[in-house]
C-alpha cells in the first residue's frame, strides 16, 4: 500500500517501538531520538521540545556544514543537532531506543510513459489542479493566498477564486509590493483584474520589524533570505482571519520539467535537434547561446570529459569548495559527506529511478516541507502548497518530457491549460521578478547592514572551523556594498544563520 497525502505520522507499533513515517514530497516533519537517561523514545514534529527535553546536546557539525553551503546530506536522517533524528521523506521506520529496527522506503509505482492528444492532457492537468485546490480548502471557510505575478502563483490564485465561488467561501490574496527588474506588479493588476479580487500588499520595508527573529526558527536555522517576508505575509494572513494560507511553492519542480531532457536528446544521437530546441525554448532566461550552453553543451562535455580531467576538476571544488571555508568545512567536502554539491547539482541521476522518484529522494522535498513548517511555527498560520499533491505531482512525472514544454516554451504544459484563465500577457511572459531589491528594503527596515555586523563576524562558526571569518566578512561587506547580487544573498544568509544558530545552541 502507497501511502499519500500531505502528512507524518507516528504510532506506537509495541511495547518499546514507535513506527514513524513521512509522505513522499516532503510531507510534515517529524523528529526522533532516544533520552539517554531513561532510554525513553521521543518523538515531536517540531525540534524545540526534544531539544528542551534533552540535557547536553551538541551541534551536528556535518548537518551544519552542508546548509552552510546549501548542500543535502548523504544521510538524510541527519539533524542539526547530535542524536536527534528526522525520518526521511517516502519514508517508513520502526524504532527503538537502540535506534532503527527497519526501514521501509515508500514505493513509486513504475508507470508507462503517457502521450495523449495536448488538449486532453491540458485538460487534465486543469482539473487536477482544480481537485487539488478542491481537497485543501477541505473544512475552511477562510482561505489565504500568496501571490507575486507569476505563473505558478497566478494559476494558484485563479483555481482558488473559481473553486471558492463554487464553495461560498471567503479568500483574500496577499502580495509583497515591490519594484524590480522583471516587475511582476503590472502582471499582477491584470490578473486581480481579472479575477475580481484585490490584494492585500505588503512593502518588504515593513517585513524588516520580522528580520531579527528569522535566523533561527524551531532551534534550527533558516539559511534562506525571504524568511523575513515568508513570515509578515502568513502572519498578515492570520490576522485577516484566514485559517490557511495557500503557496505555489513547488511550482518549478513539478511544473518546470527535467531540464535534462535536453542534453539526453544530444546523447541518444540528435545533437543538433537538441541544441535548437534550447536555443528556441522560451520563458527560460538568457540568449539562445547562454541556453545552449547551460542546457546542451556544458553538460554534454562534462559527461564526456576524460576522467582524470573530471577528477582534478572535483579535486579543485574540494579544496576551495567556497572562499570563506574553514578547515573543517574543506574536511567534509573531500570526504565526500555531502550529496548535492554547492553548485546545486545533484550526483549521477540513478537510471533505475523515474524523474518522480528520483526528486523526491533527492532531499529538494524536504528542504521545501521544513522551511514551511518553520513558517508555520513562527507566523501561527497553516500552509498549504497544492501543487506538491501526489496526484498532481505523478501526473507531470507520467508524461513523456518534452510534453511539459509544449509549444517551446519552459512550463509549456501549464501554459497551455490555463489558457482563458489568466491573462495573456501574464501566460506568456518570458521573464520573472528579480527579488534582491526586496532583500534590500528588507535589510533597509531593520536598521541596515549594520545591524548585522555581529553575526556577519562569524566567530562560533570561526570556532568550528567551518569558517574562516575575514575572508566571510569581504563577501559580507562586498553583498553591502552590491545588494543586487543574488548569489551573494544566497551565500551570505546560511552563513549568517549558521552563525545565530550556533550562538543559540552553545
Amino acid at each position: 500500500m502507497t501511502l499519500r497525502g500531505d502528512f507524518a505520522a507516528a504510532a506506537l507499533s509495541g511495547q518499546d517501538e514507535l513506527l514513524l513515517a513521512r509522505s513522499r514530497f516532503g510531507g510534515r516533519s517529524l523528529y526522533w531520538t532516544t533520552d539517554p537517561r531513561s532510554g525513553a523514545l521521543l518523538a515531536c514534529s517540531r525540534l524545540s521540545p526534544i531539544v528542551a527535553g534533552l540535557d547536553g546536546v551538541s551541534v551536528n557539525e556535518t548537518r551544519l556544514a552542508a546548509s552552510l553551503i546549501r548542500a543535502t546530506l548523504s544521510d538524510q536522517t541527519q539533524t542539526h543537532y547530535r542524536g536527534i533524528h528526522r525520518v526521511p521523506s517516502a519514508c517508513v521506520l520502526r524504532v527503538g531506543p537502540e535506534g532503527v529496527r527497519a526501514r521501509y522506503d515508500t514505493p513509486f509505482d513504475v508507470r508507462p510513459v503517457r502521450v495523449a492528444p495536448i488538449d486532453d492532457l491540458a485538460d487534465e492537468l486543469r482539473e487536477l489542479i482544480f481537485a487539488t485546490v478542491t481537497r485543501s480548502l477541505e473544512g475552511v471557510d477562510h482561505a489565504g493566498v500568496l501571490v507575486s505575478g507569476g505563473l505558478d502563483s497566478a494559476t494558484l490564485l485563479a483555481a482558488v477564486v473559481a473553486v471558492a465561488k463554487r464553495s461560498g467561501k471567503r479568500v483574500d490574496a496577499f502580495n509583497l509590493n515591490f519594484a524590480a527588474r522583471g516587475d511582476d506588479r503590472a502582471h499582477l493588476n491584470a490578473l486581480c483584474e481579472m479575477l475580481g479580487v484585490t490584494p492585500v500588499r505588503v512593502s518588504p520595508r515593513d517585513c524588516g520589524a520580522v528580520l531579527p527573529e528569522t535566523f533561527v526558527i524551531d532551534r534550527s536555522p533558516t539559511g534562506w533570505s525571504q524568511a523575513s517576508w515568508d513570515i509578515a505575509l502568513t502572519r498578515r494572513s492570520r490576522d485577516c482571519g484566514a485559517a490557511v494560507l495557500l503557496s505555489g511553492l513547488g511550482g518549478d519542480e513539478v511544473f518546470g520539467g527535467d531540464m535534462r531532457m535536453f542534453v539526453d536528446r544530444a546523447r541518444q544521437g540528435h545533437p543538433w535537434s537538441s541544441l535548437h530546441a534550447a536555443a528556441r525554448l522560451q520563458g527560460w532566461s538568457g540568449t539562445p547561446m547562454s541556453r545552449m550552453r547551460s542546457l546542451v553543451l556544458r553538460r554534454l562535455i562534462s559527461g564526456v570529459a576524460p576522467r582524470p580531467l573530471r577528477g582534478a576538476v572535483a579535486a579543485l571544488r574540494r579544496r576551495d569548495p567556497v572562499p570563506w571555508a574553514g578547515p573543517q568545512l574543506r574536511r567534509f567536502v573531500s570526504g565526500g559527506a555531502f550529496e548535492v554539491g554547492i553548485a546545486g547539482n545533484l550526483r549521477g541521476r540513478s537510471t533505475d529511478r523515474s524523474w518522480l522518484e528520483w526528486l523526491a529522494r533527492s532531499g529538494v522535498y524536504l528542504q521545501i516541507s521544513e522551511a514551511r513548517a518553520q513558517v508555520e511555527m513562527a507566523a501561527g498560520c497553516a500552509r498549504v502548497d497544492p501543487f506538491l499533491d501526489d496526484d498532481l505531482v505523478e501526473f507531470a512525472a507520467s508524461l513523456r518530457p518534452d510534453l511539459l514544454f509544449h509549444g517551446g516554451w519552459s512550463r509549456g504544459l501549464l501554459r497551455y491549460a490555463m489558457r482563458g484563465l489568466l491573462p495573456e500577457s501574464l501566460r506568456l511572459r518570458q521573464d520573472k521578478s528579480y527579488f534582491e531589491p526586496a532583500l534590500q528594503q528588507v535589510v533597509e527596515g531593520a536598521g541596515g547592514f549594520s545591524t548585522l555586523g555581529s553575526l556577519a563576524s562569524a566567530t562560533a562558526l570561526a570556532d568550528l572551523g567551518l569558517v574562516e571569518p575575514r575572508r566571510f566578512r569581504d563577501r559580507f561587506d562586498e553583498l553591502s556594498r552590491d545588494p543586487l547580487n543574488g548569489p551573494l544573498w544566497i551565500e551570505v544568509w546560511s552563513v549568517l544563520a549558521g552563525e545565530a544558530f550556533v550562538r543559540q545552541a552553545s
